[in-house]
């Protein structure tokens, strides 16, 4: 291992290296929210193979990859040894009509419409006036005419219709509504170089090289929020149960996978 002012490198024959660097990440989002969750407590040889892997199970499963955060050792409380934490992200974009919005939205629209017609259009009253022509023989003239005015029920019509106008357009515009179900992977852990234990080779300690202990950590959800901390989590029973399949697939196929990158006993 070789130390810097900015920089710690952990290097193995089989695995190459891993520079460690300075600095904490901070995750995107918090799996300890999410409605479905659950823990795996595992010991791996270099964390970056695992990460790679787990990204993969979730585009198998049709997330789009919307955060990856690779792991990025960084220096350990104790000599000779990296802390490292990674974050996978994915997501299912669905878009949702609410019929009741929709159909209120057109009805106070087309209400509004008439409402605000009526009022523009106003009263039309008749009226008459007279007027005489000529100096020495002076003829009368009567003329009929019409003109619009705004009664109070008018002003109220377009009041009214404004009014109604805006509340449609309210529900218009909430008449459909992005769900996002997610999945969210996070691993956290340490890695030191592998010691040779008494019965262990050392050609067996080289194929080892890293030793990395971390939890993995996997959540699901469906939200209508922005991914992030604070997200609200959508209490829709259909979604809930497609949610609920999901998490349940992926945990049998980390339950499979997870064996696979198991190391040998060492100490």
């Amino acid at each position: 291992m070789t130390k810097g002012k900015e920089r710690i490198i952990f290097c193995s024959v089989d695995l190459g290296c891993l520079e460690v660097q300075e600095g904490v990440k901070k995750m995107v989002v918090d799996v300890e929210k999410f409605p479905f969750k659950r823990k795996w407590d595992i010991t791996i040889g270099s964390p970056q193979k695992l990460f790679r892997t787990l990204k993969d199970v979730v585009e198998e499963l049709g997330y789009n990859i919307e955060i990856t955060s690779p792991p990025e050792p960084k220096p350990g409380a104790v000599p000779d040894t990296a802390t490292f934490n990674a974050e996978i992200v994915g997501q299912k974009q669905i878009k949702v009509k609410k019929i009741n919005n929709l159909i209120g939205g057109i009805i106070l629209s087309l209400v509004s419409i008439f409402s605000l017609t009526d009022g523009i259009i106003g009263h039309k009253e008749t009226y008459t006036y007279t007027y005489e022509t000529g100096l020495l023989f002076k003829k009368k003239h009567v003329v009929t005419k019409t003109r619009t005015v705004h009664r109070k029920k008018e002003i109220l019509e377009i009041i009214l219709g404004s009014i109604l106008l805006i509340s449609g357009a309210g529900f218009l515009a909430t008449s459909s509504e992005t769900r996002r179900r997610l999945i969210a992977v996070n691993v956290e852990g340490e890695s030191y170089k592998a010691s040779l234990g008494k019965d262990k080779s050392e050609s067996q300690i080289d194929r080892i090289g890293i030793i990395s202990e971390a939890r993995l950590l996997v959540g699901a959800g469906v939200t209508t929020s922005n991914i992030g901390l604070q997200m609200k989590w959508l209490d829709d029973p259909k979604e809930q149960e497609i949610i609920k399949q999901d998490f349940e697939l992926i945990q049998e196929k980390f339950d499979n996978l997870l064996p696979t990158f198991k190391l040998p006993d060492i100490e």
